[in-house]
């Protein structure tokens, strides 16, 4: 039994394909380790997102008004490279890329917010480039203050700088706050009269907008709102609307008008097209559209009898200019992020605010359709916007069980929506504080399903359970019982995460040591037991996979030498086990006989040889041979292989010793 799929009755482990983490046996599908996911054959996120484009470089040249402390933001960006932007509608994008135009920098790049700061190495950041990251929506995250100091680093050595956008000050660490700066929204007339001059609109149209609009635009209101006024005012100027109208468009709320635009006829083509640009919002417009057709094909799937096909759809009948018009959504030609030379297109909403109120339509008024939507979000590969999308979900539409969708999640037989449901809850307990509710339905799971014992055993490895290690090594404990040995190799892989953190090893080790006595004394507890002795297994390192783990052993043998030991003979003395750690220690012993008798020893020689002395401290011949006769009792077909072992530990004793790098 290995994270996160193999079963302990079977001595021997293989892994058949890429290989990531902490796992053996056969995988198929996705593996975990931790809080950190792989999803075999997946890349990380992109890191660039995309390149500003040249009308948008003319329009921040251009349309820009300062807001309030843009000064004080210039001055942190220029003595630090690195500012941080926040609250909410007060034009933080803008205004930042107005910050890195003014530092002089022309190559200005949208970094993934997929990518986490931490996760951007060196060799992926393009010297004397301009860079913006957003942290923000319902599911911004607070920023840890080591990928801050990364960045600053980062961005000095390649004489670039770095705009990051978050919503709020408390997602910033204290010890960040001389790169904090607060910002509050420009003067909306004058944001809207820029807009004007910018599009050459007429002496008319200023005047329509002082004459019927400006009365409707406060101190405060968001700049996107300024620049709508502007381009009704065009609209009244130019005949195409009527001044009632337009003041309706420009103060009614982003659910009323989502509902205006709404047509009863629309085809399932415009509906889909309109929620995978909400969930695809600033991303490229043919992810968008290829996402939206497997949707389409589910919904019509979904109405069909069991013994009909889908009907072919007309050719050339949905042209996408038409289409985005009906659902308010225009696109963006840019540059490519990657290829030179190259373009691409990005969608997004005229309205900034729609992508949110599409997703809350969605949910509140098609409830028959919510497993199509969230196969379909989990489907997507988009597992930062499926995030953000669950949160505005589960934060903005009324429902009596505010998880309901979560704990389907959680029942899924596919890890990457049980994974999805762990990030969005940890995203639910630090950025929204509903620690209360999901502490009850993560302590629901654990006594649940197979799959939600899963998930909980997934939840106590992430964040949430550093918090409060005791209580989550006992909840551990009560999933370890589980009959499945899935639910039990996702335990061991919970444990081992935690164990590779500095500063848990004692309380790890005491537990482990519990889990193991606990199957002896009571058989309702020999799961457990075994839980515990595959994790003995992957402390002492008698796992081919066990070298993924970050554990200093030979450290970790001098600080808790008895616990080790004991551990050990428990895993030695079971004849499973012992059976596997002696096949493990023949091939190790096997291929150390080629090396040179002069040459230091190897990382493999070093694990042979420091597990023989946990089992023989003496390998002298007679000590060696009292202990190694008890241990042939106990497995006879091993007794040529353990005087095997033996021998080669004691000649490995005259090699120079193995130089260990440092782990935590």
């Amino acid at each position: 039994m290995t994270p996160e799929n193999s079963e302990p009755s079977k001595p021997h482990n293989e892994v058949h394909g890429e290989m990531r983490g902490v796992q053996a046996k056969e995988v198929h599908g996705d593996v975990v380790f931790n809080s950190f996911y792989t999803v075999r054959g997946n890349k990380p996120p992109e890191l660039f997102d995309r390149r500003v484009s040249e009308s948008e470089l003319e329009r921040v040249q251009e349309c820009f008004v300062s807001p309030t402390s843009f000064e004080p933001a210039s001055r942190v960006l220029r003595d630090y490279s690195v500012v941080v932007l926040h609250c909410p509608g007060t034009g933080r994008t803008t205004a930042g890329l107005r910050l890195l135009l003014d530092a002089g920098y022309q190559q200005l790049v949208h970094l993934s917010s997929d990518r986490t700061l931490g996760s951007i190495k060196d060799e992926e950041l393009e010297p004397n480039h301009g860079y913006l990251w957003e942290s923000v929506g319902l599911e911004g995250t607070p920023l840890p203050t080591p990928d801050l100091r990364h960045m600053l680093s980062l961005v000095s050595d390649k004489s670039a700088r770095l705009v990051i956008i978050v919503n709020y000050s408390s997602q910033i660490p204290a010890e960040a706050g001389q790169l904090s700066v607060e910002l509050k929204a420009p003067d909306p007339f004058a944001v809207a009269h820029r807009t004007l001059d910018f599009e050459h609109a007429t002496r008319a149209a200023h005047d329509v907008l002082d004459d019927h609009l400006a009365a409707h635009l406060a101190v405060g209101d968001p700049p996107y709102k300024a620049a709508r006024a502007a381009e009704l005012a065009i609209l009244i100027d130019e005949g195409e609307l009527d001044s009632v109208t337009a003041l309706r468009e420009l103060t009614e709320s982003v659910d009323q008008a989502l509902e205006d635009i709404i047509d009863t006829s629309w085809s399932t083509v415009v509906y889909t097209m309109l929620l995978s640009v909400a969930f695809f919002h600033d991303k490229p417009f043919d992810d968008a559209a290829h996402h939206a057709a497997k949707l389409d094909e589910l919904v019509r799937a979904q109405e069909l009898p069991e013994d009909k096909t889908l009907r072919p759809r007309r050719v050339f009948a949905h042209p996408k200019d038409q289409l985005l018009r009906q659902i308010r959504a225009t696109t963006e030609t840019r540059d490519h992020p990657r290829h030179a030379g190259l373009k691409e297109q990005t969608v997004r909403f005229l309205r900034p605010d729609f992508a949110a109120a599409v997703l809350r339509r969605f949910w509140q008024q098609y409830h028959l359709e919510h497993r199509i939507l969230l196969n379909w979000m989990c489907g997507t590969g988009m597992e930062e916007a499926a995030v953000q999308a669950l949160c505005t979900v589960i934060l903005q539409v009324p429902a009596r069980d505010p998880l309901r969708q979560l704990d389907n999640l959680a029942a899924s037989n596919s890890h990457l929506q049980r994974r999805l449901a762990v990030r969005t809850l940890t995203r639910l307990v630090y950025v929204h504080k509903m620690t209360a509710l999901v502490k009850q339905t993560v302590e629901n799971w654990v006594t649940g399903s197979v799959n939600r014992q899963r998930t909980a055993a997934l939840v106590y490895a992430s964040r949430y359970g550093r918090d409060d290690l005791e209580r989550t090594l006992e909840q551990l404990g009560k999933i370890g019982r589980s009959d499945s040995w899935q639910v039990r190799s996702t335990v061991v892989g919970a444990v081992l995460g935690i164990l590779a953190l500095p500063g848990r090893h004692e309380l790890v080790l005491k537990t482990v040591a519990g889990w193991v006595d606990a199957g002896k004394a009571n058989r309702k507890n020999a799961n457990l037991r075994q839980v515990g002795l595959e994790l003995a297994m992957w402390v002492v390192g008698v796992l081919p996979e066990a070298a993924d783990l970050p554990l200093n052993r030979t450290n970790l043998g001098e600080q808790y030498p008895k616990t080790i030991r004991t551990l050990t003979g428990e895993v030695v003395q079971d004849p499973d086990f012992g059976e596997r750690m002696f096949s493990h220690l023949a091939k190790l012993a096997a291929s150390s006989r080629s090396r040179r008798a002069d040459q230091p020893l190897s990382r493999n020689e070093d694990t042979l040889l420091r597990v023989v002395h946990l089992l023989y401290p003496d390998l002298r011949w007679w000590a060696r041979f009292q202990t190694g006769l008890v241990l042939r009792v106990q497995h006879p077909q091993r007794r040529a292989t353990i005087r095997r072992i033996l021998r080669t530990a004691q000649q490995l004793e005259r090699r120079p010793p193995y130089d260990e790098l440092p782990v935590a």
